[in-house]
């Protein structure tokens, strides 16, 4: 296979559709040449050896990465089509940090990385190739301009990231620091932490919590001996706090693909037990594929029971399940906490337990006198063993435990504890965004301090980086915020490692934006018969990609839908409401010619366009009323300078002639101005703007 031929096959299988919005490492090892080189018959040789000489007609010479870095400059400014041509030297550079001695006592030192990545690319001599400091920096820089800027994520987010104690070969080492199940534990790691993307944890914590996690769950694979040297270390903790940054609830293997939680199911606790998978919001509606057999996932369900023939969970082993586009775990542990669905109708078991809750409990007999003592100090005086359920041999089953509290407790046993070791996070108080910390003034939210350590250490805790805060009692593990934090403006909360922030304004808005229905708009100008519910957004800044878009991203998808569309339907009528954005330009166009511009009576007050929060929008149907002349078109300038322009049939309902004092009426050369310039016509109507530029019928 020859260079180009590589550089497709490594960019497909890393840079692909499947990785959209997803962090992508680029982690090329032998194995993986191995396995590419093996499904391409243009391989005649050792997939490495044939790789390693396809890298090197490009890498060579004395300036070895001076061709590749002009050949990326090249294809940027002819307009960045296709893959990057330099995808298979930066291959090159991870590979060579993959095939690093990972020694606990090996030399880290410029030697140890530059020595295979000499040998790799046929390059005599020793240390650091000429210009690599300036050059292949360069290259990650183009790669990720590539993804995040260009593509906008489509095909993955650019993780490639270096660290002052690497600081030129710390790129290259990012990428290779996760292989293969080792990205998985992390995202089950920060799942176990009650982890969201709104936090911000210190490194040195994060990497500290990551061992133990590690540690206690056995089977890690490589990442011991990456934890066993100081300078892997360093760049494993920026690794995890870039994906904590980027965590969106939702666990993937290496190639993108979601892995769903299994949980245990049963009517007491006790055999024979059942399966269920925890849904996440991103994959509700999507089909699963288990051995041959489509399973549909309601759009509507947190948690859904599995087919009896799809799996026979044993207590304390691993289950896996293939369910094409996402894989199903059981993980493997000691104590398991089940609660009771109402939904589902059967105990099911949960990651922690919940203060005031009733619970039942099967752990396994060698930890059941420490379980014991967790729960009763915990506040579950009242547990009781249960004897006439079937549980499985070597467990023990516990009932009416009811925790009012957090207590110090092993990590092993951490599920029978509320909250237990997870990061402090914000809860209550009278939030105004669902994705922002954003409150009102007053009502600001209160403080959860989980317990950390076994020996029950207080954590330290600041507000605003002045004011300690301290728990009322030892008992209680919340701090009333509202109390401390009483005016408007940015506010943080340090807890040891980890800080939060919130925000409180005196108000969101002047006026509440209800739901919406809007009707997709068809080739032939009619809309769909199957209306949507569309929620208002409170963030300019969402990144939902699905496919019913939130009605503040309407704008930039006109040619989908029905403008602004609040929908309207009863037996006998079927309307629509055309509303823009005030922070839009909106023009009715008549004759050719005629036409007016819309003038907003109100403005969105500046604290709005600071939070990030959607601008108000106005009914323009009632305004193309009252115009003097029948509007044709209506044409809307956004923000960005984008012209859109749909059909429209209002007939005017004024017949005095005036021009309303909300309108200002356009010169003809204005008209034309508007008319002439970059117009995207909507709904498939180009045809009639064009007789309508012409002067003829535009509805003939």
């Amino acid at each position: 296979m020859d260079y180009a031929g590589w550089n497709r096959a490594i960019a497909q299988r890393f840079f692909n559709e499947g990785a959209s919005c997803v962090p992508v490492y680029l982690a090329v090892n032998d194995a993986l040449l191995e396995e590419l080189g093996g499904a391409d018959d243009a391989v005649q040789r050792e997939p490495a050896t044939d790789f390693e000489a396809a890298v090197q007609t490009r890498v060579h010479g004395r300036d070895p990465f001076k061709e590749v870095v002009l050949a990326a400059h090249r294809w940027r400014k002819d307009g960045a089509h296709g893959d990057p041509p330099f995808i298979a030297v930066l291959a090159a550079t991870v590979l060579a940090a993959a095939r690093m001695d990972r020694r606990p006592d090996s030399d880290r030192g410029r030697f140890s990385y530059y020595r295979p990545l000499r040998q790799l690319l046929g390059i005599p001599g020793d240390g650091m190739p000429e210009n690599y400091d300036t050059h292949v920096p360069q290259l990650w820089d183009l790669l990720k301009w590539w993804l995040d800027d260009f593509l906008k994520a489509r095909r993955g987010l650019a993780t490639a990231a270096t660290h002052p104690a690497t600081r030129h070969i710390g790129w290259s080492i990012s990428q290779a620091v996760l292989t293969g199940a080792d990205r998985t534990h992390v995202g089950l790691f920060l799942a176990s932490l009650g982890a969201s993307r709104d936090d911000n944890v210190h490194e040195a914590d994060l990497l500290a919590r990551f061992e133990e996690w590690l540690r206690l769950r056995g089977n890690c694979g490589k990442l011991e001996q990456v934890l066993a040297n100081a300078q892997m270390r360093s760049i494993l903790g920026r690794v995890l706090a870039q994906e904590l940054k980027r965590f969106d609830g939702l666990v993937r293997d290496p190639s993108g693909r979601a892995c769903l939680s299994l949980l245990l199911t049963s009517t007491d606790a006790g055999e024979p037990y059942g399966l269920a998978v925890r849904v996440p919001t991103q994959l509700r509606g999507v089909v699963l594929e288990i051995d041959g057999k489509e399973l549909p996932i309601p759009e509507y369900v947190e948690r859904m029971l599995l087919p009896a023939h799809l799996g026979n969970p044993v207590p304390g082993a691993v289950l896996e399940l293939d369910g094409s586009v996402a894989k199903l775990l059981l993980p493997r542990t000691d104590c398991y906490v089940f609660q009771i669905d109402d939904v589902l109708g059967m105990w099911v078991t949960v990651d922690g337990a919940e203060a005031g809750l009733s619970h039942r409990v099967l752990v396994r007999e060698t930890f059941a006198a420490e379980a014991e003592i967790v729960m009763r100090h915990a506040g579950g005086d009242a547990i009781r063993k249960i004897r006439r359920a079937r549980i499985p041999s070597g467990w023990v089953a516990y009932s009416g435990y009811v925790p009012t509290r957090t207590v110090p407790a092993p990590v092993r046993l951490g599920p029978l504890v509320p909250h237990h070791r997870q990061l402090a996070r914000l809860v209550g108080g009278l939030r105004l965004s669902p994705d922002r910390n954003i409150y009102l003034a007053g009502y600001a939210p209160d403080l959860l301090i989980p317990q950390g350590p076994e020996d029950g250490a207080i954590p330290a805790i600041a507000l605003n980086g002045s004011q300690a805060l301290s728990l009322p009692e030892s008992t209680e593990s919340t701090i009333r915020l509202a109390d401390f934090a009483r005016e408007p403006g940015a506010h943080e909360v340090a807890v040891d490692g980890c800080r939060l922030t919130f925000q409180l304004v005196d108000r969101l808005r002047e006026i509440t934006v209800a739901p919406t229905v809007r009707l997709a708009v068809r080739a032939n100008g009619r809309l769909c018969p199957r209306p949507e519910l569309v929620l208002p957004s409170t963030s300019q800044s969402t990144t939902s990609r699905s496919s019913g878009e939130r009605a503040s991203e309407a704008g930039p998808n006109l040619n989908r839908w029905a403008c602004g569309a609040a929908v309207c339907a009863s037996p006998s009528y079927l309307g629509t409401q055309l509303s823009a954005s005030v922070t839009d330009r909106a023009f009715a166009l008549g004759e050719r010619g005629v036409g007016a511009e819309l003038r907003p009576s109100t403005t969105p007050p500046g604290w709005l366009s600071d939070l990030g929060l959607p601008v108000l929008r106005m009914n323009i149907e009632e305004l193309l009323a009252a115009m003097p002349f029948r509007p044709r078109w209506l044409l809307l300038i956004d923000q960005a300078g984008r012209s859109t322009a749909q059909t429209i049939n209002v007939a005017s309902n004024r017949s005095d002639g005036t021009l309303p004092s909300s309108w200002r009426m356009l010169s003809t050369a204005e008209w034309w101005q508007l008319a002439d310039g970059d117009v995207t016509i909507l709904d498939g109507a180009t045809a009639t703007w064009d007789r309508y530029l012409r002067g003829s019928d535009p509805h003939a």
